[in-house]
């Protein structure tokens, strides 16, 4: 890093003050263009305070849809496991006992009458 000395500092001085870079700014000029440009650094946006907010309400909402759906998903689930042992318990008692047929060789062949 080089170090400036005081001749270099004030050569430097003079140079800019001959130039005046701040006359040829590109700014806005009239008083629309200047409270237009001033809203530049304004957070807007997706990142306002009310937007976040949202997102965030939103975001509790969808998680409480899917803890919802979870929990519909697991009464079904219950529900047809329920059916699939009252269906069970049904069978089991009105099962008829099962046919026995010789079959080609002589030997008992085990048959379902269902």
């Amino acid at each position: 890093m080089t170090c400036w000395t005081s001749e270099r500092r004030a050569r430097q001085s003079a140079a800019i003050k001959r130039w005046a870079p701040w006359t040829k700014s590109t700014g806005p000029k009239t008083h629309a263009g200047k409270k237009k440009s001033s809203m530049n650094a304004y957070k807007h946006g997706m990142r306002s305070r009310p937007w976040l907010s949202l997102r965030a309400q939103l975001y509790a909402q969808r998680l409480y849809v899917r803890w919802v759906e979870h929990q519909l998903d697991q009464i079904r689930k219950n529900r047809k496991l329920e059916k699939r042992i009252q269906s069970n318990e049904l069978l089991k008692r009105t099962r008829i006992n099962p046919v026995i047929l010789p079959d080609a060789w002589g030997k008992p062949c085990y048959t379902d009458p269902f």
